[in-house]
C-alpha cells in the first residue's frame, strides 16, 4: 500500500505467490493499493496473484503519472509455465481497478489474465487512463470494463459491456466508444463514430484464439497499431487484408491519445477465412 505524495517504484515482487512461483499465498484485500498523488512505478515482471480482491486498485490518483508495466496479474510461472493463461490463477476482483478520480495511468505491456472481474476496470469518475498493448485473456468479466456514471453504488464492480453510441455518456474515460470490427473474405474492416471531431484515435489490434462469451473481445496477443483520421462527426472507416489462420478471433480498442482515454475492446470478428 502507497499513500503519500512520493514516487514510489514496486518492482521485482511475488505478491500472492512464493519465490518459486507457487501461488495461494494472497493478500486478503489487494495485491497493490496506490492511494497518493504520487508518480508510482509498479513494473519489472510483479507476479500478483491469488489475492482477496483486486490485483492492483488505484484511487483517487490525480498526478497523471502512475504507470503498471510489465506484470503478471492472475497468472504465475508455476502453474502455466509457458504462459498460455491455461493454467492463471486469478484475483478475486479486478486484475486492475482505476476508481473515483484516477487520471493519467499507463498500464502497458502486462500479462492480465484469469481475474474473477474483468481485467482492466476504470470506474465511473476515472478518465485520461491509457490501456494498451496487454494480454488480456479469460478474465471472467469483460476485457476492459468502463463503468457508466449510472453504476451502482460499489465502481469496483463491472457494469458489463458498453456499446457504442453517437453521443457517448459520463463515465469512464469519458466512455470512448469501441471499434465496430468485421472480418469477411480476409479483409479486415472497421467502422468508428461518436469519437472526438476532426481528430484521430488509435487503434490497437488483438488476436485471441477462441471468443469471449460476451461477444466482445479480451485480446490475448497484441498484433499492430493504426492511426484513424476522423471527420468532423468523429466518424472514420479503416480497412486491410489479412493473413491470419482460419479461426483466429480479432478485436481492437481505440485510445484518443489527445485525452489518453482507452475504450473497451471491440466485438469479436471471426469470419473463418481470416
Amino acid at each position: 500500500y502507497t499513500g503519500d505524495a512520493g514516487a514510489e517504484s514496486i518492482s521485482g515482487n511475488d505478491i500472492g505467490a512464493n519465490a518459486a512461483g507457487a501461488s495461494g499465498l494472497g493478500n486478503a484485500n489487494d495485491g497493490i493499493a496506490l492511494d497518493d498523488q504520487g508518480s508510482d512505478s509498479v513494473s519489472g515482471a510483479n507476479v500478483i496473484v491469488a489475492n482477496g480482491r483486486d490485483g492492483i486498485r488505484v484511487t483517487a490518483d490525480t498526478s497523471a503519472g502512475d504507470s503498471i508495466t510489465g506484470n503478471q496479474i492472475g497468472i504465475d510461472s508455476a502453474t502455466d509455465p509457458t504462459l498460455s493463461h491455461a493454467g492463471s490463477v486469478g484475483n478475486a476482483g479486478n486484475g486492475i481497478s482505476l476508481l473515483d478520480s484516477t487520471s493519467g495511468v499507463s498500464i502497458t505491456q502486462n500479462t492480465i489474465a484469469g481475474n474473477a472481474g474483468a481485467g482492466v476496470l476504470v470506474g465511473s469518475g476515472a478518465a485520461g487512463n491509457t490501456i494498451r498493448k496487454n494480454e488480456i485473456d479469460l478474465n471472467s468479466g469483460i476485457g476492459i470494463d468502463l463503468n457508466a456514471a449510472t453504476s451502482a453504488a460499489d465502481d469496483s464492480t463491472g457494469d458489463g459491456v458498453t456499446l457504442p453510441t453517437a453521443s457517448p455518456g459520463a463515465g469512464g474515460n469519458d466512455l470512448l466508444n469501441q471499434p465496430v470490427v468485421t472480418a469477411l473474405n480476409g479483409i479486415l474492416s472497421v467502422s468508428y463514430f461518436g469519437g472526438p471531431s476532426s481528430g484521430s484515435v488509435t487503434l490497437d489490434f488483438y488476436t485471441s484464439p477462441s471468443a469471449d462469451p460476451s461477444g466482445f473481445g479480451q485480446g490475448r496477443t497484441f498484433l499492430e497499431s493504426d492511426v484513424l483520421a476522423l471527420n468532423a462527426s468523429g466518424a472514420g472507416t479503416f480497412s486491410e487484408s489479412t493473413s491470419l489462420a482460419s479461426g483466429t478471433i480479432v478485436t481492437a480498442t481505440a485510445t484518443n491519445l489527445a485525452t489518453g482515454d482507452t475504450s473497451e475492446f471491440s466485438n469479436d470478428a471471426d469470419d473463418g477465412v481470416v
